[in-house]
């Protein structure tokens, strides 16, 4: 027996190169953007657990930037899905009763497009035969618009869907983007503020936490305007930052307007200033560092990713002691035979540089 609906969602990888069409840079691994650490203390697969997407069909197709319509069409094929699809992408994350937005939904005609809250969000509603349509037509050869190199999800999101909704269905809830490694950061910041809000916090106050360790700041630690997640520890200075579970600040070390996701190590005397710095097993920034800066310079490799002055360090890779990295930097991690790659030459890198090992 078909349902009305059916619901959706492509879990995005991030880690892919943007030759290929990929926003997110330093990931070591196709990480899901599901499984990406969020927030301090969670992945936003938590958010995820706090919709009531498991209450309606549904699926969760994992896609890359790259990928074909196959998964799509194999999923079409089958009988049981209804006449009508909701579609919606972890790149932007939302939060809603998706039971309550199935009766906000009349006849669809066309495409239709969702906003959650106050946000246009990338959720859109169509009839099973016109998506069926459109992701044959992909298969068959790349539609003009396709883009050279791009996937099925950037031409459904970004030409197909974006261009061609016919009308906007309101409904409540919570809805955020993530669709490159800028507007990671950028939303992972956007916690220092969010926590003002009460609806948020509530929200915020549902998610389980993926750790239970206690926080420590040492009696040198300075906090300003910053969220530390459980087991971090900080000797040293951080202002207008989130600092992710089990994170480890050194003595006479400076974090500003920075992100730093779980595992890493910084050491004494380190300054890291509007970076977004991804963990990886036993990484670690030693001593005399010097990351990131305040310009706006942007990277002349990734210039649409790495915006703003934003510099990011790759998963993994140990940076040395007293190396230099400007403003607008990439740096990228390499495995080889199932171990990371180092150097153990500091780096000295001009405003928009990339270094890969």
């Amino acid at each position: 027996m078909s349902h009305n609906y059916y619901t959706i969602l492509f879990d995005e990888a991030a880690g892919n190169s943007p030759e290929d069409g990929g926003r997110f840079v330093g990931f070591l691994d196709r990480t899901l953007l599901s499984a990406l650490p969020l927030w301090g203390n969670f992945k936003a697969s938590d958010l995820l657990e706090m919709s009531n997407l498991h209450l309606v069909p549904h699926a969760v197709l994992p896609l890359d930037a790259s990928s074909g319509a196959k998964p799509l069409l194999d999923l079409l094929g089958d009988s049981k899905l209804g006449k009508t699809v909701l579609l919606g992408r972890t790149g932007n994350l939302t939060v809603l009763d998706w039971t309550s937005l199935q009766g906000h939904l009349r006849k669809v005609r066309g495409i239709v497009k969702v906003q959650v809250g106050n946000i246009p969000s990338d959720l859109y509603c169509v009839d099973k035969r016109s998506l069926n349509e459109i992701a044959a037509g992909f298969a068959k050869g790349k539609p003009i618009g396709a883009g050279s190199g791009a996937g099925l999800l950037a031409y459904l999101f970004e030409k197909v869907f974006a261009e061609g909704f016919e009308r906007i269905v309101k409904c409540g809830g919570y809805s955020f983007f993530m669709r490159d490694s800028y507007e990671y950061y950028r939303e992972n910041l956007m916690v220092l503020e969010r926590l003002n809000d009460g609806a948020f916090v509530e929200l915020y106050a549902g998610m389980k936490a993926v750790s239970v360790s206690n926080t420590v700041v040492g009696d040198r630690g300075v906090i300003r305007n910053s969220f530390l997640g459980n087991g971090s520890v900080v000797h040293g200075c951080v202002e207008n930052s989130v600092i992710f579970n089990g994170v480890t600040v050194g003595r006479n070390s400076t974090i500003r307007n920075s992100v730093l996701l779980p595992s890493n190590r910084i050491g004494e005397g380190v300054e890291i200033s509007n970076c977004l710095v991804l963990g990886g097993k036993d990484r670690s920034i030693e001593q005399g560092c010097r990351i990131g800066g305040d310009g706006s310079v942007h990277n002349g490799d990734y210039p649409l990713i790495l915006r703003n002055g934003l510099t990011i360090i790759g998963e993994g890779i140990t940076i040395p002691a007293r190396s230099r990295i400007g403003s607008g930097c990439l740096v990228l991690g390499k495995v080889e035979h199932g171990r990371t790659e180092q150097t153990k030459t500091p780096l000295d890198l001009a405003d928009g540089a990339t270094f890969r090992l």
